[in-house]
């Protein structure tokens, strides 16, 4: 290991600064996850992909996990990425300040909430089979991250709420089927304010057929090929109360929240996809994690085969 005396680290104190400074910045940037996936979209925000959904991962029951995460940047460009605790039915510091806002009825207050709000999301294995813009994906199993849109287009053929419409399990590698993802960029007004978001209604599923024509070996080595999901929703990686609250107050450039009592008939915004301009009742608590249901619809489509 090398030395330094102290003459030197006192002339060299501006470069050291310098390459402290640089070192922190590196640590704050967002590292990309080198597992997950989003597809490809072109200038004006429109993109294709084909997927292949796949079961749960060895050691797991079920083929995706949720939750909810506040992802907003302030006035200060600094951004506010946290899961929010109301999934451990804990309170969350930016749902209370998000009902002080919709609170005052204030369009302007209210458009800063539909950015602030929760939104859910699932993650699951998904081969990746046309990726044509970034055709290094293409073969590639990894985590996609979605909303309510696409996995209601999910939940529809596992439950389809029209008697005869098909009804197959879409992670199954072989009565499943490969999901053509469709994103289109949508205008939309809302409280006054325009805003866009990425639309998913034009995304369907091919025929069902068996993955790899059905071949055990190479489905039995994709399976392995599998990331864990549990992890992703491990609750150590849900921040206390005063933290989230601190970081939200230097997000926003705000000293205090005033802490108020939000009415029960008070409408704010339902967790939501990002493409659902949709408002409903407010809930002061989020509803657990419902993977019992979850594992007992799996089990429901496996008993029918």
């Amino acid at each position: 290991m090398g030395t330094i005396n102290f003459s030197d680290l006192k002339k060299n104190a501006e470069a050291a600064f310098t390459t402290a400074a640089e070192a922190a910045n590196k640590n704050k940037a967002f590292a990309k996850d080198e597992r997950e996936w989003q597809p490809s979209v072109d200038k004006v925000g429109n993109g294709f992909a084909i997927t292949r959904p796949l079961p749960a991962p060895p050691g797991e029951d079920v083929p995706f996990v949720k939750y909810h995460k506040h992802a907003f940047k302030g006035p200060n460009g600094k951004w506010f990425i946290e899961y929010c605790p109301t999934d451990l039915g804990l309170p969350c510091p930016t749902c209370e300040y998000n009902g002080v806002l919709w609170a005052t009825e204030d369009k302007a207050k209210r458009a800063i909430v539909s950015k602030q709000k929760r939104n859910l999301i699932y993650a699951g294995n998904h081969l990746i089979l046309a990726d044509k813009p970034s055709p290094e994906n293409e073969g590639q199993v990894k985590i996609f991250n979605y909303g309510e849109k696409i996995h209601g287009k999910f939940k529809s053929v596992m439950a389809p709420e029209v008697e005869g419409m098909r009804k197959f399990n879409p992670f199954d590698f072989y009565n499943g089927a490969n999901f053509q993802l469709v994103v289109r960029m949508i205008e939309v007004t809302e409280n006054g304010q325009k805003r866009t978001y990425r639309n998913y209604d034009n995304s369907s599923f091919d025929a069902c057929a068996p993955l790899f024509d059905g071949d055990d070996a190479k489905l039995e080595a994709l399976w392995n090929k599998e990331h864990k999901l549990q992890p992703l929703i491990d609750p150590k990686l849900w921040k206390g109360y005063d933290e989230l609250k601190k970081r939200l107050h230097f997000v926003l450039e705000i000293a205090t929240v005033i802490q108020v009592q939000v009415p029960a008939n008070v409408m704010t915004p339902q967790d939501e996809d990002s493409s659902n301009p949709n408002f409903s009742q407010r809930e002061d608590v989020v509803n657990h994690d419902d993977n019992d249901d979850d594992k007992n619809l799996f089990q429901a489509l496996a008993n029918e085969d």
